[in-house]
């Protein structure tokens, strides 16, 4: 590339957060998305679960 290595910029890689905080950080995106995942199941599913016998829509007696 043309360029000597005294000309490169340094580059230092340091850890400063603790494992502690990563696994943390790593829970809480988890379940996060977890929460996401479970919220589009229940809107495809509805959230009344199965409806049994006259439980479901026009079963009021309305006939109208």
């Amino acid at each position: 590339m043309g360029k000597q290595p005294n000309d490169f910029v340094p580059v230092k890689y340091s850890s400063e957060g603790g494992a502690e905080t990563n696994v943390t950080a790593n829970l809480l995106l988890g379940g996060l998305f977890g929460l996401f995942l479970y919220q589009i199941y229940r809107s495809m599913h509805g959230r009344g679960g199965l409806k049994g016998p006259g439980k479901g829509t026009g079963a009021s007696g309305d006939k109208g």
